[in-house]
């Protein structure tokens, strides 16, 4: 039997064409590559990344990748009219820039060609020369800087090297109208993304290395969402309607002044003038390396203002851009990290078995050992827990503005009174599932990651919760609050919860070019869902026995000591609308002192000055009191204040007081 004819191959259209046309064409198949316009490249990644922050992420993952060891980012806040990107990276050849603007949409990273450019390691193209796991990987990261400017430039420079390297990049908008293109069309199907200008300038330190990105005109709408303009408008306009008795108007507009800011700046660039001064929690004298903490201290103090403080009300755009820049960069925690936590943090630790049928394990914290310390020594295997890579190159810091990143994630433990859980949970894990079985064209290489699950009473602040995947120590800005679209219905215990995924090995290829969001048809990420679905329910079996035990044993309580009608009703409610969720404290206090310590003790605290001012009382008799902590218990049994502040707590209290009473 006669081997089958190979299937004869042609390069591009017109040899396709030709042979399809020819005389001996005899109905056969030919086979031709598949290839994507550079304009297409241009379109897409003009419109991938969908807030300035993206911009500042690509550059701080490209310094990871250049065994940088520092990133200084200079954004000229509040007026935002100059940026500067410095790090102290190995700088790019002539040879490694010249192939950056020629070919981007085509990374030498993680390739044999970035070997013979020195950008990644000789021993494994997946590590930078200095041992760290490469980040980048599609190359469109010049894309990014375009959500800042159109025009920037790279100063570059080589350790050894008697030159820097300058390249003035001019980059073009993708048009829909085929006419305002001008000369960006070169032949039928070609898109010219921009020009560059490049040029050498010789320097006497040979031992500098590094690069630097310029930003000499940051574009008008990027300055207005930083120096969050339309906000301050809006506050402006509700200041004035307040000013004019327009409570029409007044109550129309939902925007208040954040907690903090860096200050309101009216007019263009150099030219324009601070109108309202900033409000930061430090002082021009913080240390860099103090001033993230500050700046979670000060989100975490608006507890006594709502039950879950978010960042959109708490910070302005440019603090909270910060905060998401600590969030997805590769660097260390404010505090420590989850894994080396112990029983001093208030935690409960549980290993997760990587299968479904096991439950979790106890780890015994009780000799002062840190989690890793105790899954290592009590889990058979000695698994070894890692949230970050560990590399030769050190540490990793990134400055913006004077502040230090950190990553804003705490495990402190956070009380919901007397009634709730004494500690924390924390689910840790390891999984590397056996892929040989499935197709090697589909399943993206090895996969490899540790996780944690956090449980807590409160999770501060709420854009906090969820799960966040880091791949090669990066990560999206957002935690995925529906947990990879985690089906069953767990509502308050899925608000409770910090979840961390560290990707060692895979996840790449299911990663979506925005860097953002996954492909969920890709076997990686079939397989991290699947793992934390199987987690998020041993955590909640576990709850549910904590939580079981203690509402026994104040059930035992309530018996012995004969409580009352109300009291017995709300624990009936309660355990049928919320299950096994222990019930809230609270308390009514007058003084504002007090209502901010109950409210930092965990307990849900009305203010007896604002009911009674309502109910028309002077004060509040113990019978009163009683009405209202059971109205309330009862509202947030049926969950009908998610995201009110406490205020509006107070106030709904009172209404509904009014009509009872």
């Amino acid at each position: 039997m006669q081997d089958a004819e190979p299937i004869p191959f042609r390069k591009d259209g017109q040899e396709v064409q030709d042979y399809l046309r020819s005389e001996s064409y005899d109905g056969g198949f030919v086979v031709t590559d598949l290839e994507a316009s550079d304009r297409v490249i241009a379109r897409v990644t003009d419109g991938i990344y969908r807030e300035p922050a993206a911009a500042f992420r690509e550059l701080i993952s490209n310094a990871w990748d250049a065994d940088a060891s520092r990133v200084t980012i200079h954004t000229d806040a509040p007026r935002f009219s100059r940026v500067t990107v410095s790090d102290d990276g190995r700088g790019m050849s002539l040879q490694t820039l010249t192939r950056l603007i020629k070919s981007i949409g085509g990374s030498a990273k993680r390739t044999h060609e970035g070997k013979e450019l020195g950008i990644t390691s000789k021993a494994d193209v997946g590590l930078t020369p200095n041992g760290r796991p490469i980040i980048g990987k599609i190359g469109v990261g010049m894309f990014a800087v375009s959500q800042l400017a159109r025009q920037f430039t790279i100063a570059t420079k080589v350790e050894g090297e008697s030159y820097r390297t300058i390249a003035e990049i001019h980059l073009r908008t993708y048009e829909e109208d085929n006419s305002a293109q001008g000369d960006s069309r070169d032949g039928e199907d070609s898109f010219r993304s921009g020009k560059v200008f490049i040029k050498t300038e010789p320097t006497e330190d040979t031992y500098a290395h590094g690069t630097d990105i310029i930003i000499s005109y940051v574009k008008p709408n990027v300055r207005k969402i930083l120096s969050s303009t339309d906000r301050w408008r809006l506050i402006d306009e509700k200041d004035k309607a307040a000013l004019s008795n327009d409570w029409d108007t007044f109550a129309s507009i939902k925007e208040s002044v954040p907690a903090h800011h860096i200050g309101q700046f009216v007019g263009a660039t150099r030219e324009g003038e601070i109108k309202r001064g900033p409000s930061l929690p430090w002082s021009s004298d913080t240390p860099a390396d103090e001033r993230m903490s500050l700046l979670m201290d000060a989100v975490e103090s608006q507890t006594t203002r709502v039950q879950r403080p978010d960042l959109s009300s708490s910070l302005d755009a440019y603090l909270h851009m910060v905060w998401n820049l600590a969030l997805s960069s590769p660097v260390r925690y404010v505090g420590p990290s989850p894994f080396e936590l112990s029983a001093k943090d208030s935690i409960k630790a549980f290993w997760l078995p990587p299968d479904s049928s096991t439950p979790a394990q106890e780890l015994d914290l009780t000799s002062g050992c840190t989690v890793r310390e105790a899954a290592r020594d009590q889990v058979a295997g000695a698994p070894l827990l890692m949230e970050n890579e560990q590399t030769p190159v050190g540490s990793f810091d990134v400055d913006v503005d004077g502040i230090l990143l950190r990553r804003p994630i705490r495990y402190r433990h956070i009380s919901t009174g007397e009634r709730g859980l004494p500690n924390s949970l924390l689910f840790v894990g390891k999984f590397k599932p056996d892929l040989s079985k499935v197709d090697p064209t589909i399943r993206g290489g090895d996969l490899s990651f540790d996780g944690y699950l956090f449980w807590n009473g409160r999770v501060i602040p709420r854009d906090n919760n969820g799960v966040l995947i880091r791949i090669r120590g990066a990560s999206s800005a957002y935690f995925d609050e529906s947990f990879l679209n985690y089906k069953i219905s767990e509502t308050t215990r899925l608000r409770q919860i910090v979840s961390e995924i560290f990707v060692h090995d895979g996840v790449d290829a299911a990663l979506n070019i925005d860097r953002e969001s996954f492909n969920y048809a890709h076997p990686h990420i079939q397989f991290v869902q699947s793992w934390l679905h199987r987690s998020l329910r041993k955590l909640t079996n576990k709850h549910k026995e904590i939580s079981r035990r203690l509402r026994d044993t104040r059930k035992l309580h309530f018996i012995e000591n004969n409580e009352d009608f109300i009291e017995s009703s709300l624990e009936e409610l309660w355990q049928r609308e919320r299950g096994d969720e222990p019930r809230p404290s609270i308390e009514v206090f007058s003084e504002f002192a007090e209502i901010n310590r109950s409210r930092d003790d965990g307990n849900l605290t009305l203010d007896e000055s604002e009911i009674s001012k309502s109910i028309g009382a002077s004060t509040l008799d113990p019978e009163v009191k009683r009405q209202a902590t059971a109205i309330y218990e009862i509202l947030l049994a049926f969950d009908l204040l998610t995201e009110k502040s406490f205020d509006q707590h107070a106030e709904i209290v009172a209404q509904i007081l009014k009509v009872v009473r």
